[in-house]
């Protein structure tokens, strides 16, 4: 083994040592059970001492201590005077000027009024869903700076659920309980729906 190991070990002998006499004062080891834990470490201390010396490594010594600076040579990248021949137009992309959004018509919107049957029920949520799918867009367009976009899209996304609310609860008509609507009252019930018509409400 290296000095170095050695060092190791006669710190752990030590730290044994401190660690059996405590032992003794806590009443966990007897004296005659320190008198072999004595034996024991100065065995391998000796034990550790021929091993130093067949290895013939007595004499050597500890690593020296690293030093906290580090001196480099820098080197700059390969042809990098070239890059200040040009402006820096050559590396941005073609310039692309942003459409505005679209802005929705919130009077497309029918009224109550205007629901007579099933063709206009479905054309009410049709409308809906066109000017809510513009007022979405408008929202991810929205321009200016990161507060004002927040604060717009916040305004948007708000008048997106009140148009909801409108169509559901104040356009479209609920429907009647099945036996209570009368004959041509009850839009939903009214005429027979085809499988088309469903799928398109």
């Amino acid at each position: 083994i290296t000095p170095s190991d050695r060092t190791l070990l006669s710190f752990g002998s030590r730290q044994l040592a401190r660690s059996s006499l405590k032992a003794l004062d806590s009443g966990f080891l007897s004296p005659e059970e320190l008198g072999v834990m004595e034996a024991e470490i100065a065995e391998t201390d000796r034990l550790a001492d021929q091993l130093v010396a067949r290895s013939g490594l007595e004499h050597a010594e500890l690593p020296g201590t690293i030093s906290p600076t580090l001196a480099a040579v820098a080197r700059p990248l390969g042809a990098f005077e070239l890059l200040g021949n040009t402006g820096e137009d050559a590396f941005r992309g073609p310039r692309v000027t942003p459409s505005p959004p679209p802005l929705a018509n919130m009077l497309d919107l029918p009224s109550r009024g205007d629901i007579h049957n099933l063709a206009d029920a479905t054309d009410a949520l049709e409308r809906g869903l066109r000017i809510t799918g513009t007022l979405l867009s408008r929202a991810r367009d929205t321009g200016g700076g990161a507060g004002a976009a927040s604060a717009s899209r916040l305004a948007i996304q708000g008048q997106v659920i009140s148009l909801l609310q409108t169509l559901f609860t104040e356009v479209l008509p609920v429907p009647l309980p099945p036996g209570e609507a009368a004959a041509g009252v009850c839009v939903w019930s009214a005429e027979p729906a085809t499988k088309a018509a469903q799928l398109k409400a």
